[in-house]
């Protein structure tokens, strides 16, 4: 008896963080934890922090509905 894998594709569209499509900055803020927040302040370039935060939010968007179907196991470090 041969066991079959059931295989999915993803496929995601993704716009640019300079897109007018991005919802404004506070919106996004929103969406982070406090720590990514803190995070997203220390860049000195605003548009390197957009960039960050917009990032942060997307891959949160795109993992979090998968979290629901992973299996994690969290194995121990050699010598601990």
């Amino acid at each position: 008896m041969e066991c079959q894998e059931q295989t999915s594709v993803s496929v995601w569209h993704v716009v640019s963080a300079d897109s007018p499509e991005v919802e404004p900055r506070s919106q996004l803020l929103s969406m982070l934890t406090a720590e990514e927040r803190a995070r997203a302040e220390r860049f000195r370039v605003p548009r390197s922090r957009f960039q960050f935060v917009v990032g942060r939010v997307l891959l949160r968007a795109l993992l979090q509905p998968l979290q629901k179907n992973m299996r994690v196991k969290v194995l121990p470090l050699p010598g601990q």
